[in-house]
């Protein structure tokens, strides 16, 4: 055989691989001389590094919105997992910026309850209905309205109870000696209405008694001087006074002078 070739390029342009070489058959065996050796020979061999791509993770999740109502944007990131290096093909970005919207949630609230009862059972009042928050408000939605409303109501019309005035002053005695009656009364200020209590009377009699009252005289007064002023005859007078008005059929008053004959001096 002839000599070896040299050996042969590597198999692989990078990382491990094989390399032969080879020789050739100069005079072929006859006569059972001995077989020929093998003609090939082999050997690993190493190409070049080879180029490492990068490698990166997964994105994350989407970060919270940059505002809080209306349009805004998020970012997710990923990680490099695996360097390039040999030149591998560089890593692709590693942050990523999306828009993102985030819808408004007006308040929303259920329709009216029906009134409720009137607070007062006569008269004016109050009642009241209700409504439920059936969706709370978010992201710069509009707030709930209201949630309770209030109305004047009448109940049933109150009772009125009669109200009276003062007593008046009592009036003259029917009769003007003896006994009789006399009365007062009053007013009604108020009249009763829707079932309120009625009126008292507003009259009232009684009896009255005029007790007699007779006529009262002082006593007499002195007699006073004869007329007669010499010899001859006069009259002479004396009086009294009223001390008690007769009143209620009392007796009249007696004479309140009196007169007599007399005497004049001797002249």
């Amino acid at each position: 055989v002839s000599s070896w070739t040299i050996w042969g390029a590597c198999t692989a342009s990078c990382g491990p691989g094989t390399q032969s070489r080879s020789r050739s058959v100069t005079v072929s065996p006859e006569n059972c001389g001995d077989a020929c050796p093998a003609l090939t020979s082999s050997k690993e061999c190493t190409g070049t590094q080879c180029p490492v791509d990068c490698e990166v993770s997964s994105w994350t999740s989407w970060s919270e919105c940059s505002v809080s109502c209306g349009n805004g944007t998020h970012s997710h990131t990923r990680n490099i997992t695996t360097d390039p290096i040999y030149g591998g093909e560089s890593c692709p970005a590693l942050t990523e910026n999306g828009a993102c919207q985030i819808p408004q949630i007006d308040c929303a609230v259920s329709s009216w309850s029906n009134w409720g009862t009137c607070s007062e059972s006569c008269g004016k009042g109050e009642q009241t209905r209700t409504r439920k928050v059936t969706v709370n408000p978010a992201n710069c939605g509009s707030a709930c309205p209201p949630l309770q409303e209030t109305t004047e109501c009448t109940g049933t019309k109150c009772p009125v109870d009669c109200q009276v005035g003062s007593w008046t002053s009592w009036a003259a005695c029917s009769v003007s000696c003896g006994s009789g009656t006399h009365t007062h009364t009053r007013p009604i200020t108020v009249n009763s209405a829707n079932g309120g209590e009625i009126c008292p009377d507003t009259t009232e009699s009684e009896t009255c008694n005029m007790p007699k009252q007779n006529c009262q005289v002082s006593s007499w007064s002195s007699w006073g001087d004869c007329t007669a002023s010499c010899g001859g005859y006069g009259t002479q007078t004396r009086s009294r006074t009223v001390t008690v008005n007769p009143e209620n059929c009392g007796s009249s008053c007696p004479g309140l002078t009196d007169s007599k004959a007399c005497a004049g001096v001797p002249c």
